[in-house]
């Protein structure tokens, strides 16, 4: 009996510890992730020093998934590491990070909003309209229930013409321009 109780206590003690360090490093990088915040609150342009702590808190946010990837908290680490890939701006990273989000954690309510800021990405910054639909076609055809399916056929159809998307929405719902903006929601109305 002693002899399960030491084995007990020994695993009960390592698991403790893993615990206090997993609590350490994420006070650690939510530490981290206030002086960055506030920085791009300030400064939505990175200079030099600042991607350099930027990179120093993307480093903590993987190594952090990397270890604990079941822990909730590692979706929510990739998903501001692909916001901080895209404030710097580095497209290429920031899609890479999304694509391992959609991939690991296709359950989780990251992956549908991973794949709408994908096909963003695509389309506005980078002008790659192909890959912009290929991501819309897996919001429409995984996530067909989520915020980010709503006129998903519309804007499949539309990718690279906002106009062409307003205005075939405007169709579907019957709202015209004059309607979004009538008096009564103008700034005059207000005052």
């Amino acid at each position: 009996m002693k002899k399960y109780l030491g084995v007990f206590l020994a695993a009960f003690v390592l698991v403790a510890a893993g615990c206090d360090k997993k609590a350490k490093e994420v006070a650690e990088i939510e530490e981290m992730a206030v002086a960055v915040d506030s920085i791009i609150k300030i400064n939505p342009v990175l200079n030099v020093g600042q991607k350099v702590e930027a990179e120093k808190l993307i480093n903590e946010y993987l190594e952090f998934a990397n270890n604990y990837p079941e822990d909730s908290l590692s979706a929510e680490y990739l998903m501001k590491t692909a916001i901080l890939y895209h404030l710097m701006p580095d497209y290429g990273k920031e899609l890479a990070i999304l694509e391992k989000v959609i991939a690991q954690y296709p359950n989780s309510a990251y992956a549908p909003q991973a794949l709408a800021i994908g096909a963003r990405v695509s389309e506005d910054n980078l002008k790659n309209y192909e890959q912009a639909k290929t991501y819309l076609k897996q919001i429409q055809d995984k996530y067909s229930d989520s915020p980010y399916a709503v006129n998903i056929d519309l804007q499949i159809e539309h990718v690279g013409d906002s106009e062409g998307l307003l205005e075939a929405i405007m169709e579907r719902t019957g709202v015209t321009l004059d309607e979004a903006f009538s008096k009564a929601d103008s700034i005059d109305a207000v005052k």
